[in-house]
């Protein structure tokens, strides 16, 4: 598979399929543990790969949450293609698809989620122009794990 497919299938814990150059194992178990992305959780991700801002530049988002054309052109996609997403998963395929460390996009994307929220684009087909459409990652209650369930022993 070329660098930047999206190798990323649809799901609630599809950042368990991060090659551990974008997660390592111990940032997936702290995703796993709080897919809504917390501050907390985002702090310790931070802490745990901490990555440099000048390497991605705002050709995909700044720190301080401005958005170049790309940036946001690839978030719509990212929502376009699983609208129920959670914000673990929404997280994951721009990762994905940028080949952008995990923390620093959950950085950048927990900032314009509580800033200016998320849009996605959707196409009217009667003028064939796109409006915008408030969005939000779906959540996660506490009671639920994510993680697959225990594979069953075959008895013999």
């Amino acid at each position: 598979m070329a660098k930047n497919d999206n190798a990323l299938g649809y799901g609630a814990n599809s950042w368990l399929n991060l090659p551990n150059s974008l997660l390592s194992a111990e940032g997936k178990r702290l995703v796993t543990d709080d897919p809504d992305l917390s501050a907390q959780t985002i702090e310790m991700l931070r802490k745990l790969e901490p990555t440099e801002a000048e390497r991605f530049g705002s050709y995909y988002f700044s720190e301080e949450g401005n958005t170049s054309d790309i940036g946001l052109a690839t978030l719509s996609m990212c929502i376009r293609d699983n609208p129920s997403a959670t914000m673990a998963e929404l997280v994951a395929r721009y990762a994905d698809l940028r080949n952008i460390p995990f923390a620093h996009v959950a950085t950048v994307l927990s900032h314009v989620r509580y800033s200016t929220g998320f849009v996605r684009y959707v196409h009217d087909r009667i003028d064939g122009t796109h409006r915008q459409i408030p969005w939000a990652p779906a959540e996660i209650p506490k009671t639920v794990t994510l993680l697959p369930p225990p594979k069953k022993r075959k008895s013999v």
